[in-house]
């Protein structure tokens, strides 16, 4: 069987032709759509004042600083962890996030929507209570206590090296644990106890179990 060749091109009419035949329709549509996504998502408006306006912190100027008054803009909050990583950045915020009693520190925990960014709201309160240098165990066993199930060994194995005291108090953290979360967690709790004491050793202090 002979192939057919193909019949000769025809010629373009006008030059710019080949400039529209040459451009990549894909890469247009997908721009095109990406940008009615964006302007539907912002009600017509502009890229960049959408971009802004995604962005712009929360106006909390008004709100009382006390967690009740937190926990109420949660509520309305698309996305908590961003709204307390803004607020640990005011000076006022900051201070109250650092005197949260283990009580206030789970109900935060507890609250935040999005079930995946508790452990990650948890590890960002941690660095301002008490000013950072004395979180205990029970501040742990607290936000373990009111994390969701699927989460509260990931939550348990970021917050057992930052323990002070885990040395004596780690059974506060453990007894909040399930066998399978404890079997996860036993490599975390046997390392961070091996390294307070090893602390404990070269400055001298005491440190029992």
């Amino acid at each position: 069987t002979q192939l057919v060749p193909p019949p000769p091109a025809t010629p373009l009419r006008h030059p710019e032709d080949a400039t529209i035949i040459q451009t990549p329709i894909r890469s247009s549509l997908v721009a095109a759509a990406k940008d009615v996504m964006l302007l539907g998502g912002c009600g017509g408006a502009s890229r960049e004042s959408c971009q802004a306006t995604a962005s712009a912190p929360p106006d909390m100027s008004d709100i009382e600083v006390t967690v009740e008054a937190l926990l109420e803009q949660m509520d309305s909050s698309p996305n908590d962890y961003e709204l307390i990583s803004f607020l640990a950045t005011v000076k006022e915020w900051k201070a109250m996030f650092g005197r949260i009693s283990p009580h206030e520190y789970g109900a935060i925990i507890h609250h935040v929507k999005t079930e995946q960014d508790q452990p990650r709201v948890a590890n960002l309160l941690s660095i301002h209570i008490l000013g950072g240098k004395c979180f205990t165990c029970e501040y742990a066993a607290s936000a373990v206590r009111n994390t969701s199930e699927w989460h509260r060994s990931s939550t348990a194995q970021i917050l057992i090296p930052q323990c002070h005291d885990i040395a004596q108090h780690s059974g506060l953290i453990h007894d909040e644990l399930s066998e399978w979360e404890r079997t996860m967690t036993s490599g975390d709790f046997e390392e961070a106890i091996l390294s307070a004491m090893a602390i404990g050793s070269r400055t001298g202090k005491t440190v029992s179990i």
